[in-house]
């Protein structure tokens, strides 16, 4: 695993960790249910938070589905994508770099396929977008904004078992 996705996972799990211990903070974690968020522990081991608390198993933090099977020594069960963390609005001026990313958990591991204002983005030579999913991270990146680039994004992660999509819109102002 390269240094630069060891890095982006980390930042991603802080981010989800972070916004974990606000809605804690502010009484809305979990509205009630009992959803458990894998982290990484400050030592770099996996670790587990619920609303009743956390445990952590001392195993090394796993990002691959693939990986956390095996981690498992069991088949895990199969489930339709589940939206981690979602797409967040973006402001930027004309010329900044875009970007947008989600975290999508699902077995098999979801086909995710991106929309700008309901049309199919491409990512081909020439287009000024690059597609990227990774290990469940979903990211669409722009190098220069420019204001045709403004509009309303959607990500859809999909498998046999369903689908789940995350929107953010995307405004580009004046000049840089």
């Amino acid at each position: 695993m390269s240094q630069t996705f060891r890095g982006q996972a980390q930042r991603l799990s802080e981010e989800v960790q972070s916004d974990m211990r606000q809605r804690h903070a502010n009484g809305t974690a979990g509205h009630g249910n009992t959803a458990a968020y894998g982290t990484r522990a400050e030592n770099g081991t996996s670790a587990v938070e619920n609303g009743t608390g956390s445990a952590t198993n001392g195993q090394p933090m796993s990002y691959r589905n693939e990986e956390r099977i095996r981690d498992c020594g069991e088949a895990a069960p199969l489930r339709a994508p589940v939206l981690l963390k979602p797409l967040s609005d973006v402001y930027v001026q004309r010329g900044d770099a875009i970007e947008l990313k989600c975290l999508v958990d699902s077995l098999p591991e979801a086909q995710v396929v991106w929309y700008k204002d309901s049309r199919v983005v491409n990512s081909a030579p020439g287009s000024p977008y690059r597609l990227d999913t990774a290990n469940g991270i979903c990211r669409l990146a722009v190098r220069e904004a420019y204001a045709e680039d403004a509009g309303l994004y959607r990500c859809v992660a999909t498998n046999h078992l369903g689908a789940v999509s995350s929107e953010a819109l995307v405004c580009v102002a004046g000049e840089k």
